[in-house]
């Protein structure tokens, strides 16, 4: 067909296995797939999981066969870093927002202390997660990000999540705005933009997502993960290659 690449099928047969990719600042997780489906001359290529444009860390590609052992990943449990602005807040929830609020913040109102503590009352366990309307996820046969560019109202089903382990790493109170640094470790579906929200609310403030990053999907962990900028040829994917759960 005119106007789309050609594959040469005698690369076709190689190569199967999962490759663990430290997603960089500004790949889309399309971004990914492609650049490596251009290096192994095979469509046959997925990944476990988006993750935003701007967040970083782990992302499994599954090559060939294997690529029916992504479905299975979906599922696992997943640990993301990822650091908080209180007294702000944007439409996309993240700092790629448009438009902005903006809070007051009393000096005590926001605590290392208060922020643990609410953590242990509202943030364990099941939870009611509304997801944010600038995302992917279908509501009416159209997805949410849809309505929000087209300036139409849609009200948004909360979906159970499940949080599993959740930590103050970090708190800052330097300048306006108090930033927090956290870690938790969350079900597939967990939008962490929208847990950066619910908890300056809990707070009594605004409160936005600055910086992620995934560290783990899993058994898998960022830290044997390489930069895709660092992979060039299919005899490196061939060598950095993992088979299914042989990765530890």
């Amino acid at each position: 067909m005119r106007g789309r690449k050609s594959f040469n099928a005698t690369n076709l047969t190689i190569p199967h296995g999962l490759l663990l990719i430290n997603k960089p600042r500004g790949w889309r997780s399309f971004d990914i797939v492609r650049y490596f489906q251009r290096i192994a001359q095979m469509r046959k290529i997925g990944h476990s999981g988006t993750l935003d444009e701007q967040a970083t860390g782990l992302m499994i590609l599954g090559f060939g066969r294997d690529t029916t052992f992504l479905s299975d990943l979906l599922a696992c449990k997943k640990t993301y870093i990822f650091r908080m602005i209180f007294g702000a807040i944007s439409d996309t929830l993240d700092g790629a927002g448009k438009q902005w609020s903006f809070g007051s913040i009393f000096r005590d109102q926001i605590t290392a202390e208060k922020i643990k503590q609410c953590i242990q009352k509202k943030f364990l366990g099941e939870v009611a997660q509304v997801p944010p309307i600038y995302s992917c996820l279908k509501q009416k046969g159209k997805r949410l990000h849809e309505y929000a560019r087209n300036q139409e109202e849609v009200e948004i089903e909360p979906r159970k999540i499940m949080i599993h382990q959740f930590q103050l790493i970090s708190f800052v109170y330097q300048g306006y705005y108090p930033q927090a640094i956290l870690e938790v470790e969350c079900s597939s579906g967990t939008y962490i933009r929208s847990i950066a929200r619910d908890l300056g609310m809990q707070l009594g403030t605004h409160a936005y997502l600055a910086d992620l990053c995934r560290t783990s999907i899993g058994p898998y962990h960022f830290s044997k993960a390489v930069s895709p900028k660092t992979i060039t040829s299919m005899d490196q994917i061939k060598a950095l290659r993992i088979s299914p759960y042989k990765g530890e």
